[in-house]
């Protein structure tokens, strides 16, 4: 069996106790960088979690104690969109600084021709 993880390493979801999404990203090597693939991807899993959150509730209402099958599903898909939109951060923050760059290119040719 595998070594559990350390304390630092885990965060509480929903009262269930996972590994840190956030660390195991960092030691993962990413498949895809394609931002257009990362938010289709982020669609996707969103998708999903809304149709597994109505069934969870409808299982809630009919069996509540079979629930925690449907819940530990939830929880799994939301790590899944955190897990994406922390890919997908990446793309932003590249598409924020090629933007300020171009404004400030832009500020610098009008400076420079009013001094022309």
């Amino acid at each position: 069996a595998s070594a559990p993880p350390d304390l630092e390493e885990v965060i509480s979801i929903f009262g269930e106790v996972v590994e840190d999404p956030l660390l195991r990203i960092a030691n993962e090597k990413e498949t895809c960088d394609n931002p257009r693939d990362i938010a289709c991807e982020m669609k996707k899993v969103n998708k999903e979690i809304m149709t597994s959150f109505v069934t969870l509730t409808n299982v809630l209402l009919q069996e509540p104690e079979a629930a925690r099958e449907e819940l530990v599903k939830v929880s799994k898909l939301l790590v899944r969109l955190l897990e994406e939109s922390n890919r997908y951060r990446e793309h932003q923050a590249r598409e924020n600084l090629i933007t300020v760059l171009e404004e400030k290119v832009e500020a610098k040719r009008k400076a420079l021709a009013e001094v022309e």
